[in-house]
């Protein structure tokens, strides 16, 4: 996908142990206790994050920020964050 950072391509981990997969296309999957949480694509824009969800109707804007193998997304609608380690590409 044209717009979409490469260096967040990949598999990610929290510390609360959920799982995103980030894959070349843009599409992306957030699992919790073998659960799917989210489903989707994202773009890069502006330095923010475009979300539009296919396994519900919504969509969002997050920002984030990618430091070695360290990816920081704000959780959608909240002061929250979520802190990911990559453990894959």
């Amino acid at each position: 996908m044209e717009n979409l950072p490469k260096d967040v391509i990949g598999k990610w981990q929290s510390f609360e142990n959920e799982f995103v997969n980030i894959g070349n296309d843009g599409s992306f999957i957030r699992i919790d206790n073998k659960k799917v949480k989210a489903k989707g694509i994202l773009r890069e824009e502006n330095g923010r994050l475009y979300i539009k969800r296919t396994d519900i109707s919504d969509e969002y804007v997050l920002a984030y920020s990618k430091r070695n193998d360290v990816l920081v997304i704000t959780k959608p609608r909240s002061t929250e964050a979520w802190l990911f380690f990559r453990i894959g590409y």
